[in-house]
């Protein structure tokens, strides 16, 4: 069921993870985050993304950047939590250019997951005032950079990441 909040697309729900979900999360107290989430958390995906989860939690204390956190995506058929996505942070001044970062479980991947819950995040983007999304991807990730070019991204820049090293930016301008 949809909740306040919630950017839902045909399959999934994106429902924010916000400080006391994120908590239990961190906390491993899983049962209950999905009592508090609404959904079926896989232990695996909760374990995981425990330091994700610290980072985007103290995220949260921005008041501007809440709506842009991390949400999980949540299948409508089964109420399972298959993934997370979210924007690193809110627009910044002055080109408000977001970076979206998602993740979809093994289990789940290679049924359109991912493109979904890009193209629901970028449809937020654009109503909030965004005018660049940015993916960042692994030179490797031959799915994600197809999945980048189906969804009008162009190859802009390399970079180094300081965690998971060397990273192609993929950028896309409002329509």
């Amino acid at each position: 069921m949809i909740r306040d909040g919630d950017i839902a697309s045909s399959r999934l729900w994106l429902r924010p993870l916000d400080e006391a979900v994120l908590d239990l999360l961190i906390a491993g107290d899983i049962a209950e985050a999905g009592h508090s989430l609404g959904a079926s958390v896989p232990h695996d995906w909760a374990a995981a993304h425990r330091e994700l989860f610290a980072v985007r939690r103290d995220d949260l204390a921005d008041a501007a950047y809440r709506p842009w956190g991390l949400r999980a995506l949540i299948l409508h058929e089964s109420g399972v939590v298959v993934g997370h996505a979210g924007f690193h942070a809110a627009p910044g001044r002055p080109d408000q250019t977001v970076e979206i970062g998602y993740a979809i479980e093994l289990a789940h991947r290679g049924r359109g997951l991912a493109t979904e819950a890009l193209d629901a995040l970028t449809a937020f983007a654009w109503s909030k005032g965004a005018t660049r999304i940015a993916l960042s991807i692994r030179p490797a990730n031959a799915p994600s950079i197809a999945m980048a070019r189906r969804a009008g991204f162009i190859h802009h820049s390399e970079r180094h990441d300081e965690i998971d090293g060397l990273k192609q930016v993929w950028l896309k301008a409002t329509p």
